[in-house]
């Protein structure tokens, strides 16, 4: 089994975009955040660090995460939405912790 590196083993908050080239709608998602046409929620203070899960780096988190989808943004080991706005090409990740609708 692959180990995640040291620094990855524990929840440390970090925005993480995970993708892989050769992915249409990774490179749409990358490109918006270089034009600063990305809206984060729950974590606008965090700069956003892509990972692609076809390196060693990162490949453990595919399973560790339990990926099944690309592009797709975690805040730590918390799955945040990727929504895409076709009409004006805007993105938002929102990383807000779901509210308990009990």
């Amino acid at each position: 089994m692959v180990q995640l590196p040291e620094a990855y083993q524990e929840d440390d908050g970090q925005l993480r975009i995970f993708s892989a080239d050769g992915c249409g709608d990774c490179d749409a998602l990358k490109q918006a955040l270089v034009e600063g046409r990305v809206e984060v929620l729950g974590a606008q203070d965090l700069e956003a660090e892509f990972c692609d899960v076809t390196t060693e780096e990162c490949f453990p988190y595919l399973d560790r995460l339990s990926i099944d989808s690309l592009p797709s943004a975690y805040l730590g080991q918390r799955q945040c939405q990727v929504f895409v706005n076709d009409q004006t090409g805007l993105y938002t990740i929102d990383c807000r912790e779901a509210e308990n609708s009990e």
